[in-house]
């Protein structure tokens, strides 16, 4: 309607004339002007050069990197990881090593998984941490307690939920040594969330924190005890964690 006000003739009013005849009149404001989910990318002639916009919650993939100065954009990620010498930062060897070392680790520090209690944080985490766990379990030869934590009714950027549900476990978590279990650690306001969860029900010994991604911008007090691998990032880059149980595959990549 807006463009026929404006006297820009429609001829098909599909939605790729409709996009394109939007861009040339409104440029870079056109995502301001869009309703629903979208993804696109339009190659400017004039000013040699490539628009790249998707719907502000994100809902409609893109994802994209630079490579030789090449832009290699694509609406799956394992797709920009078909361009020859476009890698993921882990692949899914690099993902079980990490995970394999941090299990290591976490047994070295309590000095065995006695008392230990990794608590995935949903979502991604708690597929990570049911994979530790089978690997702390394979090393010490017996079941290591476990659960989840879902953050939703702990977060400070919402309304303090009157419901206190979050954790998922049949265990006493008082004088346990409880590990959190999260894909990647950024301001780390999530991480707060699953210690308010946490400390809302039990007084554990210790609480401590493994994240497959540390890629820093800390808004808080908080860092990791188990690192799979430090990423330094910018603040506009996305870091994006794919794992089996999820997305069908598994990798780290930046977009």
């Amino acid at each position: 309607q807006t463009l026929k006000e404006n006297n820009i003739p429609l001829e098909s009013y599909s939605d790729t004339e409709i996009l394109l005849k939007s861009y040339i009149f409104y440029k870079e404001e056109i995502v301001n002007k869009l309703n629903g989910i979208f993804a696109f990318a339009i190659w400017d002639e004039n000013n040699k050069s490539v628009f790249l916009a998707r719907d502000h919650f994100g809902v409609k993939p893109l994802y994209y990197t630079i490579y030789n100065n090449n832009l290699i954009f694509a609406s799956e990620v394992k797709a920009l990881f078909k361009f020859p010498g476009v890698e993921p930062i882990l692949d899914e060897q690099g993902i079980n090593r990490s995970l394999t070392r941090m299990s290591h680790e976490i047994l070295e520090k309590y000095k065995g998984s006695e008392n230990i209690v990794l608590l995935g944080i949903k979502r991604r985490g708690e597929y990570l941490g049911n994979r530790m766990r089978e690997k702390i379990e394979s090393i010490e030869g017996h079941p290591v307690d476990g659960g989840t934590i879902d953050i939703r009714n702990f977060r400070d950027d919402t309304a303090r939920s009157e419901n206190t549900d979050g954790l998922d476990t049949n265990i006493n978590l008082d004088d346990k040594h409880v590990v959190l279990v999260d894909d990647v650690l950024q301001t780390g306001r999530t991480i707060r969330a699953a210690i308010d969860a946490v400390m809302f029900h039990h007084r554990p010994k210790t609480i401590s924190l493994a994240v497959l991604v540390d890629r820093g911008h800390r808004e808080l007090p908080i860092r990791p005890d188990f690192v799979g691998k430090n990423i330094p990032t910018s603040s506009e880059e996305d870091v994006i964690v794919q794992i089996e149980e999820v997305d069908g595959e598994n990798s780290v990549s930046i977009s």
